[in-house]
Parts: C-alpha cells; structure tokens; sequence
C-alpha cells in the first residue's frame, strides 16, 4: 500500500462477514467490536461501512449523537510497517477529528505513532471487555463463586426438571417472549440503548443461519425462561451478545450463564462478556463474576 491511496467505503454487509472472521481469527483479536455478529448487527445504528485495504478491511462507524465523529476500525492484520500508509490514507478519508478505536494494548502505541505528531492516546475503562476462563464459568468453584453456586443451586431446587436447549431459528419468537419479560421488569430497561438492543437482536435473528451464532435456552415445563447468544471472535474466544430472562424464575440469569458455557464447542477457552459502558451496577455484575482479565481499550484522536 502507498500513501496514494485512498479508501473507498461501502456499507458493511453479509458479504464482509467471512472476511472479518477471518481477519480477527489471523490476528488473535479478543475485543467485542470485532465480533461479525456485533459489527453488522449494529450497522444500522452507526451506519457502519467498510473499506478493502491490502489483505485487510478498514470499518467506519459512528458512536456519537448524530454520528458527529467517526471511529475507524483498523484491519486486522495491519502492521508495523503498513500503519504509516494507513494513517495517511485514512486522514485524506475523514474530516473534523480522526478517532481510531477498540485498540488493544499491544496495538495502540504503534498506531498512535503511524498517526503522527499531535495524536493522543486516551484510555478508556468503560469499554474494556471483561474477559472469563471458561473453566471458571462453567465450574464455579471457589470462595469468589459461592454467591452464584447459591443461585445455581436454588434454580435447581425449584425448577429440578429444566433443560438445555441448542438456540434454533424455531426458537426465536419464544426469546422475544422472554426479551419482552425482562424488559418490562425494571423500567430503564425500556431505554432508548434497550430499543437499538432490540434493532439488532432482530438482525441476528433474521439471519441466524447466515452468521457464526452460539446460543442457548433453558426451558422449564417446555416454556423458555432464559436464553443467550453468541458469536466467536476467534477460535479459543467466544463473545456474549446477549442474554436475558424471565427474572419471576429466582436465578435463571445464573443457570443460563453456567449452561451456555458448559455446551460451548470444546475449543473455547476463554469468554468476552463486553464492556460494561461505565455502568456501576453492570460494572458490579461482571466483576462478581471474577474476570481474567480488563482488556485494555484505547482510542488514538487527532484533529484534523
């Protein structure tokens, strides 16, 4: 790539999907932003395009009211060498602030360097991703865990009989049930973020046979009271989408937390349960649940 060249973005589609995977997977990537499911569920809100670069993919999208900034997603594999080229090109391609996000700690130091003189690098620990052992999860063994191996087993106690059910496309309109009851349960859950949540669960669904997706149900009395999604990043790391249940079952958010990694594919290794948005009961949620690792979140800015 030369510093001639310039970026030519299109809206980001179905299409892009196995070349995303492909690229994170290749590049050992664990951070949620580039989850194929979140990047095109999620496309209609940021208006999330995509531009082809040698060997990798440049994503655009906006996080701000009105899309006032734009964030760029560099490819996957850039490198060292290329990151000059490609901060040349991306500054010919946006005005106002050029804003780089979801840089991982090993990467942001040397995209803030490509980007030249006046770029900050600034941390961000509201979107850090909380990173799990799945052997931890699937176990919960140890003093951290005693509050939900309590709620596991009260699940249990009351609801001996439930089971596990693989996530299908037959499925789906028995999770907008259970959706509809956790959202009416606490009132902020009819929040305008809850809404786009919604745009996008609808997305995955429409297209679940099109997509990488993990899911699973717990089912009790053939009702589902609790479902969860998900979508690998690469091949020992699966991100969380979503997950939701019917809070009337005491517990069911544990259940279906411990069976969703108990039926992953074998070669998951580790879990992303995303960021926590600076949210304090979120954020007390995810760390009850005993994290591995924050992984680290940069954005490089630079006023154009």
């Amino acid at each position: 790539m030369n510093t001639e060249t310039t970026l030519q973005f299109e809206p980001i589609g179905l299409t892009h999907a196995p070349q995303i995977g492909a690229l994170a997977e290749a590049a050992g990537l664990r951070n949620c932003n580039y989850s194929v499911a979140n990047l095109l569920s999620w496309s209609s809100m940021f208006g999330t395009s995509v531009a082809a670069l040698e060997g990798g993919l440049v994503v655009r999208y906006g996080l701000e009211p009105n899309n006032e900034h734009t964030y760029i997603l560099l490819p996957h594999d850039a490198t060292e060498a290329s990151l000059s080229a490609i901060a040349a090109a991306l500054r010919q391609a946006v005005s106002g602030q050029l804003r780089i996000a979801a840089l991982e700690g090993r990467q942001a130091q040397v995209v803030a360097a490509a980007v030249g003189h006046g770029a900050e690098l600034v941390a961000c620990r509201d979107r850090q991703d909380y990173i799990y052992s799945r052997a931890e999860l699937e176990q919960l063994h140890g003093r951290a865990f005693r509050d939900k191996r309590n709620h596991v087993n009260k699940f249990r106690s009351l609801y001996p009989d439930y089971t596990f059910a693989p996530l299908t496309t037959g499925m789906l309109a028995e999770c907008w049930q259970v959706e509809q009851h956790w959202r009416h349960a606490v009132p902020s859950h009819t929040s305008a973020s809850t809404l786009a949540e919604m745009r996008s669960m609808r997305f995955v669904f429409e297209h679940w046979d099109e997509l990488p997706m993990i899911g699973g149900a717990i089912m009790v009395d053939g009702r589902m009271v609790a479902f969860s999604y998900g979508c690998p990043i690469n091949s020992t790391l699966v991100d969380v989408c979503v997950e939701k249940a019917d809070t009337a079952y005491e517990g069911a958010f544990n259940i279906v937390n411990l069976e969703f990694v108990r039926h992953l594919p074998e070669q998951f290794e580790l879990v992303n349960r995303e960021e926590d948005m600076g949210l304090e009961g979120l954020r007390k949620a995810k760390m009850s649940y005993n994290p591995v690792e924050l992984l680290d979140y940069y954005y490089v800015c630079h006023e154009l």
